[in-house]
């Protein structure tokens, strides 16, 4: 990123007159302009607001805050804070998106990414769906799914595969942002706040949940016959929600971070993106038939939409988690309707 490129002062004025904000702009060579520099705002009485720096775009360092009477409000980093963002409009939406200066990346490399991405994390998995639904066809007659306690032993042996295939998936993905021109701000991946972890995280997923348990209940969508698998040692249950987090963090990378950012990024619409990631998300989950399915997809849509309000991923994480764990839970036998047993 050429320092050498020219860098501009900017001012921004209340309507009476009085200076409003003074910032520091990266002018590119294609005459586009990103905040690089110091960033200093004012009350309208002409006190100090806040001040910070800006690095190509992203807020860094220490920030500081005062109230119209000159007391400081808040100093450190901005994420320390998730109610005080230094420059509404600007920090999670700056003047061009947080990427190396210079020509914006051709669509062959951002479609090159979606491929490898969807390779990846989708396409064995909708494999696997369309597999099982063929080999549990013989079990068409039924009009439930099999839920089955095992030995421990042969759950850590069904269960350990899962669990570094979600890894395998989770590490690759966070290669892949890392080299993308995404960044980790515009993927959710800011420092989590207390409170999206044990506020909003909870409340999404208890609202997803209890859509999920009220659909299930007034229209009793027939699932396609499968096995659902229950451990039954503590050591077992760990192992099982070890595996149910990396799942949540893997598949929220991927869906609710990279490929709706990437799709918003390349069509211009939030709506388009949230669409097509929660339609892609769902078709994996094809073998628990087509009304599970669409219930799926019903909480891929919240979960897009928390990320896409908060520009936060974890909370959505904390949902996905809450959500796999308790539906694998016995108190899923207290919230859905009765399941048929081998």
């Amino acid at each position: 990123m050429p320092d050498e490129l020219p860098i501009e002062t900017k001012e921004e004025f209340w309507p009476g007159g009085a200076i409003k904000a003074r910032f520091q702009v990266l002018r590119r060579a294609d005459d586009s302009s990103v905040r690089h520099g110091v960033y200093e705002s004012f009350h309208p009485n002409g006190r100090a607001a806040q001040q910070g720096r800006y690095q190509y775009g992203e807020p860094v360092g220490t920030w500081v805050r005062w109230d119209d009477s000159g007391q400081v409000a808040f100093e450190g980093a901005p994420a320390d804070d998730s109610g005080f963002e230094p420059d509404p409009g600007s920090w999670d939406d700056p003047i061009e998106p947080a990427s190396p200066v210079g020509p914006a990346r051709p669509w062959g490399v951002w479609t090159a990414e979606l491929t490898v991405v969807l390779a990846l994390a989708w396409l064995p998995y909708l494999v696997y769906a369309l597999v099982s639904l063929v080999a549990n066809a013989q079990y068409a007659g039924m009009d439930e799914y099999f839920v089955q306690e095992v030995a421990d032993l042969d759950f850590l042996l069904a269960e350990l595969p899962m669990l570094v295939g979600h890894l395998q998936v989770l590490f690759p993905m966070l290669y892949i942002c890392w080299r993308s021109d995404l960044s980790w701000r515009q993927l959710g991946l800011v420092r989590p706040s207390a409170s999206g972890l044990l506020l909003i995280g909870p409340l999404l997923g208890a609202v997803a949940l209890g859509a999920d348990v009220l659909l299930v209940h007034l229209f009793r969508p027939e699932p396609a016959p499968h096995f659902v698998y229950l451990p039954t040692t503590s050591m077992a249950w760990s192992v099982l929600v070890l595996s149910l987090v990396f799942n949540s963090l893997a598949e929220e990378l991927v869906w609710r971070g990279f490929v709706l950012q990437r799709l918003k990024q390349m069509s211009g619409s939030a709506g388009f993106a949230l669409a097509v990631s929660t339609l892609l998300f769902a078709a994996y989950h094809i073998y628990q038939g087509i009304g599970h399915t669409l219930l799926v997809a019903l909480t891929g849509l919240l979960f897009g939409a928390s990320v896409l309000l908060t520009k936060r991923l974890w909370p959505a994480v904390v949902a996905h988690t809450m959500y796999n764990i308790i539906v694998m839970s016995p108190l899923s036998e207290q919230l859905y309707p009765p399941v048929a047993t081998p």
